[in-house]
């Protein structure tokens, strides 16, 4: 991946900057990114706090997670777009939603998390470690 990702919302009111390689990528199957994204499970992308520039408006929901950590989703409150998100706990790090970059050919996922709690149907690349929750 190069040195700047870049992503948006749908509609293009927010967008975000990242500079530097993302510290991890995963493959979230909480129950919480699943209701969230509406989808099997959401794929994030970690930066460091500082690696990353937001601009636009956006709302949030707060909410703490299974395990007990603050868990702050952010989103276009004009189309809906889940941009990042921000846990408790990891406070220095950044999490971009994959499907809001506008280059995705570099997404490659390193791990899935939360399988525990994943939808049963869902196939799993036998390739990548799977963990029941966050390692």
């Amino acid at each position: 991946m190069g040195n700047l990702v870049t992503s948006r919302c749908n509609c293009g009111q927010v967008t975000a900057r990242a500079t530097g390689e993302p510290l991890s990528i995963v493959n979230c199957h909480c129950t919480e990114c699943r209701r969230a994204t509406g989808a099997a499970y959401g794929t994030v992308l970690y930066f460091p706090v500082d690696a990353v520039e937001t601009a636009g408006r956006t709302s949030r929901h707060d909410m703490l997670s299974d395990q007990g950590n603050d868990v702050s989703r952010h989103f276009c409150p004009f189309c809906g777009s889940q941009m990042f998100v921000r846990s408790g706990a990891f406070p220095n790090l950044v999490g971009l939603r994959a499907g809001t970059l506008e280059d995705t050919r570099h997404v490659v996922p390193q791990r899935n998390v939360f399988t525990a709690s994943k939808i049963e149907s869902t196939p799993l690349d036998p390739d990548l470690p799977a963990f029941p929750e966050m390692p």
